[in-house]
């Protein structure tokens, strides 16, 4: 499902009395190990449920273009978006980032020491800075999550599986026996 429906999902779910039936966003299990390596000095071993850990470098930006290129297969999914033609990418795998740096040094990152360090935010605390009318941080306003490697593929393979069919209603319960 897309992100904005996805977190609409986790966070509409969590206030739901009976409290029995609720979504979360998962993280892929490389990027939970990832994301405990880079911070591995709390001495933390799991993340708690329903963290969704974001790569990314301070400083690093790209094209717009080179975003949506990669994302979305050529499709312009991010260029209606209220965003500057030069963004500030968070990926959900350390994978993702490392070879988006690469690639904006146009393959000339050969020794891991020439790497900026590898920093990592979480999904629910970025999305939530974004919309809260209080926080002034402007570096929020060129952020851009840069969905994971196939996502598309994946979404297009359900959309196709479900047909017309809506797959979720918000506040309606799903009883399956």
């Amino acid at each position: 499902v897309p992100l904005d429906f996805a977190v609409t999902l986790a966070t509409k779910s969590g206030r739901q009395k009976g409290g029995s039936v609720y979504f979360r966003v998962s993280p892929s299990q490389d990027a939970v190990d990832d994301a405990l390596a880079v911070d591995s000095k709390s001495g933390k071993t799991e993340l708690a449920e329903g963290k969704v850990p974001l790569f990314y470098f301070e400083d690093f930006k790209i094209p717009r273009t080179d975003v949506v290129a990669s994302a979305t297969n050529g499709k312009t999914a991010l260029d209606g978006a209220d965003l500057p033609d030069e963004i500030s990418p968070v990926y959900f795998s350390k994978a993702a980032l490392l070879d988006a740096y690469n690639k904006s040094n146009k393959g000339n990152i050969s020794n891991p020491s020439d790497l900026p360090e590898v920093k990592v935010s979480e999904l629910m605390s970025v999305v939530t800075a974004m919309v809260d009318p209080e926080v002034k941080d402007n570096d929020l306003k060129s952020l851009a999550f840069v969905p994971p490697t196939g996502s598309d593929k994946r979404a297009r393979e359900c959309e196709k599986k479900g047909g017309k069919e809506q797959p979720f209603i918000i506040g309606e319960r799903i009883v399956a026996y």
